[in-house]
C-alpha cells in the first residue's frame, strides 16, 4: 500500500471534503424525474450522511423527488450487506418485492441480490 504521504486525519479530511462536493452524473435528474412522474417513493440509501446526500439531489433541483433520505446508520448495516435493504422499505411502508433498486456501480446490486427486492436496474460506468 502506497504511503498517504499525510496524517491519516489529513486524509480522511481530504477525502470527505471532495465527497461533499461531487455531483451527480447528468442524466440522474432526468431519471429521477421520470420515476417521481410515476408517482413513485423515491428513497435514498446512502453511506454517507443524510446532509452529504442531500447536497447533491439540491444542487440538481431534484430534492423534492425523493420522500426519504436514509443513511445506512439507521439500519445498522452498511451497503451492500443485504440486511440494510429492508430497511427502506419498511420505513417507506413498501413490500420489498414491489421495489426497484437503482444502483451505480452495478457491483453494488452484485453484492446486495436480497430474495425480497427482486428488481433492479444499474448502469455500468
Amino acid at each position: 500500500m502506497a504511503p498517504l504521504g499525510r496524517p491519516v486525519e489529513d486524509a480522511v479530511a481530504h477525502v470527505l471534503a471532495g465527497v461533499s462536493v461531487l455531483n451527480l452524473h447528468p442524466d440522474v435528474a432526468e431519471g429521477v424525474q421520470a420515476l417521481g412522474g410515476r408517482g413513485l417513493l423515491l428513497v435514498t440509501l446512502t453511506k454517507g450522511s443524510r446532509r452529504i446526500a442531500e447536497r447533491p439531489l439540491s444542487s440538481a433541483r431534484i430534492r423534492g423527488e425523493f420522500g426519504m433520505l436514509i443513511s445506512v446508520a439507521d439500519p445498522g448495516a452498511w451497503k451492500p450487506a443485504p440486511a440494510a435493504y429492508p430497511h427502506p422499505a419498511r420505513r417507506g411502508g413498501v413490500d420489498p418485492a414491489q421495489m426497484l433498486l437503482v444502483a451505480v456501480p452495478s457491483g453494488v446490486l452484485l453484492h446486495a441480490a436480497h430474495p425480497h427486492i427482486p428488481n433492479n436496474l444499474t448502469r455500468h460506468i
